[in-house]
Order: C-alpha cells, then structure tokens, then sequence
C-alpha cells in the first residue's frame, strides 16, 4: 500500500524541481498556478 503523507511547507522546494514543463505542470496543477513557479509561490498558495 502506498501512503501519501500531509504536506509540509519544505516540500515546495522538490515540487518546483519536480516537474520541468510547462505541459506537465499545467496538467499537475489544473493551470492554478502559474508557470514557471518558485518556493515562495508555492508556499503561498498552499500553506497560507
């Protein structure tokens, strides 16, 4: 069984190296935020 964990606000670092296109980040985050993103952005839209 795969366990997914909450999220923590240090995993906005991985997740902007993560995905490296704009398609697939696109299709990753249903275009809600925008690309190319970075850490702060990240943190914005899903820690605060």
């Amino acid at each position: 069984m795969v366990r997914i964990r909450p999220y923590k606000p240090l995993d906005a670092k991985d997740m902007t190296e993560w995905i490296n296109n704009e398609k697939d980040f696109a299709k990753w985050c249903v275009n809600l935020i925008k690309y190319p993103t970075n850490y702060e952005n990240l943190l914005l839209k899903f820690y605060y």
